[in-house]
């Protein structure tokens, strides 16, 4: 894997070419231009032997995108698993799918998704100067020139000559050699698909070793030192994927992309009370917001005040250090994100997603094989209804009989309902012709909210 134009095909065609010498890396077998299907074929008749597919590149709408992880995830697993995809004929009778039969190796600029598929792959990556660089064009075009001439493919008939007559030997010694390669490579948190696929290139790597010491070919000190290259290589890649496991778990992916809603503001929580939360109001989806004020009247102040606003959709609560999530609003948030930022969507269901957040202990109350809790928000005290203020009586006209609370100046968000002009509702105002103030942002405010509702008398100047 890497960026175009580092050399990653150039490697492959060099490699390929043990196994035949027209096989350089503008004539591979393999492309992802090919159907599933076509390369299913190819894996289930090249026995034996390795199977280059060239120039994994996901591209274009989103729909093509899912299509080409759709059919690397098809090619992938059916390698890690060795198993065909079976099919009936017209009448019924099942018949036996191909598997394959080889070793397939791709290049591509990324990966493949999904955390399942990635444990069935070794992902080598290819950095800008690794193979195309002018230290190397030397040694490379002579590589290349000895490839065309067949010496690659001369080595690897060598090789099976050697491996023929003592092949249950050599078969024997290398599931043991895998087995205790295997030993070594494994460590915390290692997925095991993995460490078997770098325990199986070490051992067949070994034997390879054995043949070319016993040729002549190598030293014992040479031996030694490509052997220790070669497995701090491997083990180098192992951490690397472990990385790429986690990134591309679907647990991990969940909290990253619930911490980016609350960032981005498509998602909050709110504190027991169903109020702003007491501390970082900030990091739970909450906008700080300031208001300036008008300075008019007795002991009035022109400091700005802070208030905050909360963004998106409330997804739960947080309270004294911890977080209580409604399960399937926070899934919905999660999966919207993920498809705005062309992920697939994250396998992911209620119960496992709460034993697996279990098991890596974010889970504090959850009790074994129950991992939610009922948990009930404190009900924030009813606002009373006051009807003191409410009378038939028209408003004032001039701004020095105007009750307090009727200020034309800026008006702070209120609910429809609770729409207030000097005490008097909307509805009271509509029902009795109350006359409003022409230019008054508050009566204005009050005609647009009216749900189309027209006044049946004219505006009055104040």
């Amino acid at each position: 894997m890497g960026r175009t134009n580092v050399g990653k095909t150039v490697l492959l065609g060099l490699y390929t070419q043990f196994f035949g010498a027209e096989l350089h890396d503008r004539n591979l077998p393999g492309s992802w231009l090919s159907t599933s299907n076509s390369l299913l074929g190819l894996m289930a008749l090249a026995k034996n032997v390795s199977l280059p597919i060239d120039d994994f590149v996901p591209a274009g709408s989103q729909s093509d995108i899912e299509r080409a992880n759709r059919e690397a995830d098809r090619i992938f697993r059916a390698q890690g698993n060795q198993a065909g995809r079976g099919r009936c004929t017209r009448d019924g009778t099942p018949k036996e799918g191909r598997s394959p039969q080889c070793l397939p190796i791709s290049t591509g600029e990324d990966v493949p998704e999904g955390h399942s598929l990635n444990s069935r792959l070794l992902t080598l990556e290819v950095k800008a100067g690794d193979v195309l660089c002018p230290a190397r064009f030397k040694s490379l075009s002579l590589a290349q020139k000895l490839a065309r001439q067949g010496l690659f493919a001369n080595v690897m008939a060598s090789f099976l000559t050697w491996l023929a007559p003592r092949y249950e030997d050599e078969r024997r010694s290398l599931h043991e050699a895998k087995e205790e390669f295997r030993n070594v490579f494994r460590g915390s948190g290692r997925l095991a698909r993995t460490v078997d696929i770098a325990a199986d290139l070490l051992a067949g790597f070994d034997t390879f070793l054995d043949f070319c010491r016993e040729a002549g070919a190598l030293s014992d000190e040479a031996f030694d030192t490509l052997w220790k290259q070669m497995h701090e290589a491997l083990d180098t890649v192992l951490v690397e994927q472990h990385k790429t496991a986690e990134e591309a778990d679907p647990v991990s992916q969940y909290l990253s992309l619930l911490v980016t809603a609350f960032t981005t503001g498509q998602a909050n929580l709110k504190d027991r009370a169903n109020q702003v939360p007491q501390y970082q109001a900030e990091l739970w989806g909450w906008k700080e917001c300031h208001q300036k004020g008008n300075g008019e009247g007795e002991g009035a102040s022109r400091e700005s005040k802070a208030y905050f606003v909360p963004q998106g959709v409330q997804i739960g609560w947080v309270s004294d250090h911890h977080v209580y999530l409604e399960i399937e609003a926070s899934v919905a948030v999660v999966q919207k994100l993920a498809k705005d930022s062309s992920l697939r969507p994250l396998p992911l269901t209620k119960r496992t997603l709460g034993k697996t957040l279990q098991a890596r202990g974010f889970l504090t109350n959850a009790t074994e094989g129950h991992y939610t809790n009922k948990v009930v928000p404190d009900r924030p005290a009813r606002r009373g209804r006051s009807t003191a203020d409410v009378s038939h009586r028209p408003l004032p006209l001039h701004d020095s009989d105007r009750p307090p609370g009727h200020n034309p100046g800026r008006l702070r968000p209120q609910g429809l309902l609770r729409q207030r002009l000097g005490g008097v509702p909307w509805r009271q105002v509509l029902r009795h012709r109350t006359p409003l103030h022409r230019g008054c942002r508050r009566c204005l405010a009050l005609v647009s909210t009216s749900r189309g509702s027209r006044l049946r008398r004219p505006l009055t100047k104040p």
